[in-house]
């Protein structure tokens, strides 16, 4: 490939990469909004697979849902640590969707320690109207 043909890509490839970054924008801040204030603190230190046997079935599937989203939006952020888009936001996001994940708890809670992450969220969240989060206040053991 020589340097005119790749000139010729690098216009497209800026425009579609700034439309991606965009479009994860604005999805991550639809998903920050929608979620309940409380949806940090919600989790109990009870085990992630408490009720599962007490769950309808539209309830398990629903949780099954989740938790794949989860995983994708995992994958998604990981990619956007590299790519452009909002990698941290996302990833944090899917992990706290993920109810099978090792280390959850403290993996989340390092990240919601983190002042730039939390007024990040809490932007989102002002900008529509909703109430700000509430933060765990510690780590379950």
């Amino acid at each position: 490939m020589t340097i005119q043909e790749l000139a010729t890509w690098s216009i497209p490839l800026g425009i579609g990469s700034l439309l991606l970054s965009l479009v994860g924008i604005w999805g991550m801040g639809i998903l920050i909004v929608r979620l309940p204030a409380d949806h940090f603190r919600h989790d109990d230190c009870s085990s992630g697979s408490a009720g599962w046997g007490k769950s309808t079935r539209s309830e398990i599937v629903w949780r099954i849902l989740l938790n794949f989203v989860g995983i994708g939006l995992i994958a998604a952020g990981v990619a956007m640590l590299i790519l452009p888009g909002q990698g941290l936001l996302s990833i944090l996001l899917g992990i706290s969707l993920v109810e099978f994940f090792p280390g959850k708890r403290q993996l989340l809670r390092w990240i919601l320690d983190q002042t730039s992450v939390q007024r990040t969220l809490n932007w989102f969240r002002r900008k529509a109207g909703r109430p700000p989060f509430r933060f765990p206040a510690e780590v379950c053991g």
